[in-house]
């Protein structure tokens, strides 16, 4: 069916946020658009990039260091992220299937998580995929991990 809603926001149970953080997210006139958190003590975000020759690549918060405004990235998780409704509604369902897609510099073919699958399908239906840089929110596994 269609959604009665202008935007769909996720946030896993794990991240810790603040209000100005969904709200700079929600006023977004972004399609996709995502805040940064770690995945690792090592500083590797939630987002990847697509390099020159078409194959993912992580990235750790050094990457978007001096930014201030959205950049566009390959894909992001969905731990913190705004969607547009009409996106969900022109991407092809099943939207989280996983796909197997090249990755790193032996572009070992990887299944890809659901949602950095639902990313490369929001990609392919031509959407822009953004991550804020200067909405970073933390992370709770083992550690709490900050950006």
């Amino acid at each position: 069916g269609r959604f009665t809603c202008d935007k769909i926001f996720w946030i896993d149970s794990d991240i810790d946020w603040e209000p100005e953080d969904f709200l700079e997210l929600y006023n977004s006139s972004e399609d996709i658009i995502s805040g940064l958190y770690a995945l690792d003590a090592a500083g590797l975000v939630a987002a990847n990039i697509i390099d020159e020759t078409g194959l993912m690549r992580s990235v750790d918060c050094r990457h978007f260091m001096f930014d201030v405004d959205p950049v566009s990235v390959g894909g992001v998780g969905f731990g913190f992220v705004c969607v547009k409704a009409s996106v969900w509604e022109n991407i092809p369902q099943p939207w989280f299937l996983i796909v197997r897609a090249p990755f790193g510099e032996n572009k070992t073919m990887v299944n890809v998580s659901e949602d950095y699958s639902w990313c490369a399908r929001a990609r392919n239906a031509g959407y822009d995929i953004k991550v804020h840089p200067l909405v970073k929110v933390n992370h709770h596994k083992e550690v709490v991990y900050r950006v």
